[in-house]
């Protein structure tokens, strides 16, 4: 029952923060500035 909880929660934080992205960004697509001055971008979904 405790790991079924705690997986709750963590989905619930995943799914908030997920549509914290969306309302910032407008998409589900992260920036990431790499150290050889490369730029790759990252879709994040479900």
């Amino acid at each position: 029952m405790k790991n079924n909880t705690i997986e709750i929660y963590r989905r619930r934080i995943a799914i908030a923060a997920l549509n914290r992205m969306k309302r910032k960004t407008g998409g589900y697509r992260l920036t990431v500035s790499m150290p050889n001055d490369n730029i790759q971008f990252i879709d994040i979904d479900e």
